[in-house]
């Protein structure tokens, strides 16, 4: 799911709770802050003002914000991966794989190659490897870089994403050809 209103910030659960999606988002400095806003009745959900915490927002659910002087909407909305292209990822030279909206399976015999794709995706969604892997691990053997593209979209607009491992340099990602820079 991605947000959508003065900031913009991927969530890769199902839902987040309404307290740090204040946070995530950047209207909220802290926890503290977004407490009170929502006990304050300065937050609404689909609507309603709520005064919840834990209130768990899903794709579909609006939040309003509403300050002295301006009012913030967020929108949250579903997102997928259209297509993943993997170049010297593992044991793929290249790979590309296309995907529906919805549920995919992804099948095949043992030891081919189905959680590596998982792990590229994982690993661009949140920069790290589920396995603990050091970035020289995921490139394929006797090289010096991987590239994983990924192209993935909301209801809103396409997206297409790059993350580049460099044997012994940091990550270079970035999304529609603008460089993302770690926080």
């Amino acid at each position: 799911m991605r947000l959508y209103g003065k900031n913009r910030a991927p969530i890769t659960t199902e839902y987040i709770k309404l307290d740090k999606l204040l946070k995530f988002s950047g209207i909220a400095e802290n926890g503290a802050d977004a407490k009170d806003m929502i006990l304050d009745e300065m937050v609404s959900y689909n609507g309603e003002i709520c005064t919840m915490r834990g209130k768990k927002v899903r794709p579909g659910d609006t939040v309003v914000i509403v300050f002295e002087d301006e009012t913030v909407q967020i929108m949250v909305n579903d997102m997928y991966i259209q297509q993943l292209t993997l170049q010297n990822f593992r044991n793929y030279e290249t790979a590309s794989v296309s995907f529906l909206n919805g549920t995919n399976i992804i099948y095949g015999n043992n030891a081919q190659g189905k959680t590596n794709i998982l792990e590229a995706i994982f690993l661009f969604c949140t920069g790290r490897s589920h396995r603990r892997a050091s970035d020289k691990e995921m490139i394929r053997q006797e090289q010096t870089r991987s590239v994983i593209d990924l192209a993935f979209c909301d209801d809103v607009r396409d997206y297409v994403g790059q993350m580049k491992l460099l044997e012994g340099k940091k990550k270079f990602v970035s999304i529609n050809k603008v460089p993302v820079k770690k926080n």
